[in-house]
């Protein structure tokens, strides 16, 4: 019989070699293990192969296996024992919501949560996610403590754990260990703020001032997609970046916060100055736009990308009017954007130009970057600006995506107002010189070079990129007819 699990494990590798992503539930045909289990039906072989079966298994296995099993203390045991074979790390707080319904009761899961069982479960590590999870688990506060308590012998980070305020007496003892143990120093700061530690607080930020290496290694733990082999290069790039920036900026490394925590990017607010870092994105660079928050520095490096800015009060009110206004505006400079948002604008706190006592260095062999210092036009201090360069295309990209659907209201009502103001001045045959012509342009809130470009294009009427083309990514399919 255990022949035949091995030939089956066998068929699920032969397939998966074929697949280039090995880390993912989908990758793999475990269909071909489920029916052999559902079909077996011998409950001691699967308990005493568990270490394989775990191994092969994904959600719809876990959950087949925990039904087949209730109220089966040993194989509760063995689940246990044999956890760290299960490869999906990432997914261990799903697969232990599962694993709880083999328990009768609450109280019988309780009494199954153990001195042994937490020594088990954090001595050889699993994931830090999981560990998380298992602490707001817990319900009964002694045993919630000595989790804790077991966690830190066993130098598991719990600087991201939800600490209640009952434990917060456990940190404050343990606060240099919890430190040499944390992956990423910003949730350890929140959970001292949080149960207000501010005594180990300021040894902690003293510790960090001391040692900007642990903020370094922070920002890239947090970022969580940066490549192996791209880490020690990345991170003397921001180490770099970040010293130069407190050194205009006149603060510590301890004053550095994390304020954006988005899917494809983060955000650091280090004094006056925001410091973003993200995923490579295909995106035009546009580093000069005066409807964009002026960028000091925005550039590509191995799988990330950098931009330093000024920081910009972006709690704000903006009606759909304004946002509408805006948009319209890079439009005329011939960008689209994509992910129109309110919380991507911003209020101005200073003029929208570069603050910068020196050059910015970019790269670890101490090069400076170079700015355009000489726009169109300058916001103002209190004016709205777009806060958020991700999702900028020029107008000719054939490939555009369109998250929002604000984005995609308001580009169908540029083009709209874009063809009654072209089809207007030919139909009325205009003078495009004169004086007259120009001003109609303006109060349309159109750029009159724009608009003369556009008229000049003999096939503009009947573009594709402006009827159908744009029409099919938009979903509305009349905007040719819209004359």
């Amino acid at each position: 019989m255990k022949d035949e699990l091995k030939m089956i494990i066998n068929k699920i590798d032969n397939k998966t070699k074929l697949k280039k992503d090995k880390l993912n539930f989908y990758t793999y045909d475990f269909k071909l293990l489920e029916n052999y289990l559902i079909n077996l039906n011998d409950k001691d072989f699967i308990i005493n192969n568990l270490d394989i079966i775990l191994n092969y298994s994904d959600e719809d296995i876990i959950t087949y296996l925990c039904n087949y099993f209730k109220d089966n203390k040993n194989f509760q045991k063995q689940f246990v024992k044999n956890l760290n074979n299960f490869r999906f790390k990432t997914y261990l707080d799903l697969v232990w919501d599962m694993f709880k319904t083999t328990f009768k009761s609450k109280e019988e899961y309780n009494a199954f949560l153990t001195e042994k069982l937490f020594n088990d479960l954090t001595k050889e590590y699993l994931d830090l996610r999981f560990y998380n999870y298992l602490y707001d688990e817990i319900k009964d506060k002694n045993k919630k403590e000595m989790y804790l308590t077991i966690c830190l012998n066993n130098n598991i980070d719990i600087s991201s754990f939800n600490i209640t305020d009952s434990d917060s007496f456990i940190i404050k003892k343990n606060i240099d260990k919890i430190y040499d143990n944390s992956t990423n120093v910003f949730f350890l700061k929140k959970i001292l703020i949080n149960n207000n530690l501010m005594s180990e607080l300021k040894h902690i930020n003293n510790k960090i001032d001391n040692n900007i290496d642990i903020l370094i290694e922070s920002i890239i733990n947090d970022l969580g997609f940066v490549k192996e082999e791209n880490k020690k290069d990345i991170f003397e790039l921001l180490k770099l970046i970040t010293i130069d920036i407190c050194n205009n900026e006149n603060c510590k490394y301890s004053d550095i916060k994390q304020i954006g925590d988005g899917y494809y990017n983060k955000c650091y607010k280090i004094n006056n100055k925001i410091l973003k870092i993200g995923k490579v994105r295909e995106t035009i660079n546009i580093i000069d736009n005066p409807y964009i928050i002026k960028p000091l520095l925005r550039k590509k490096y191995k799988d990330i990308f950098l931009e330093v800015s000024e920081r910009a009060l972006n709690d704000i009110t903006i009606s759909n009017t304004q946002m509408y206004k805006i948009y319209k505006e890079l439009r005329n400079y011939g960008i689209i954007w994509t992910d129109v948002e309110k919380e991507n604008f911003g209020k101005l706190l200073k003029d929208n130009n570069i603050y910068w006592k020196q050059n910015l260095m970019y790269n670890p062999k101490n090069s400076s970057i170079k700015t355009n210092t000489n726009p169109k036009k300058t916001l103002k201090k209190g004016d709205y600006v777009i806060l958020d360069n991700d999702y900028l295309y020029n107008e000719n990209n054939k490939d555009i995506s369109f998250p929002s659907n604000i984005s995609k209201v308001f580009e169908i009502k540029f083009l709209r107002e874009l063809l009654e103001v072209i089809n207007y001045i030919k139909d009325n045959r205009m003078n495009l010189q004169a004086e007259k012509t120009k001003d109609f342009i303006k109060s349309k809130g159109f750029d009159y070079n724009y608009i003369i470009k556009k008229i000049n294009n003999d096939t503009f009427n009947n573009d594709e990129m402006y009827s159908l083309r744009r029409g099919k990514i938009l979903g509305y399919n009349k905007i040719r007819n819209l004359k």
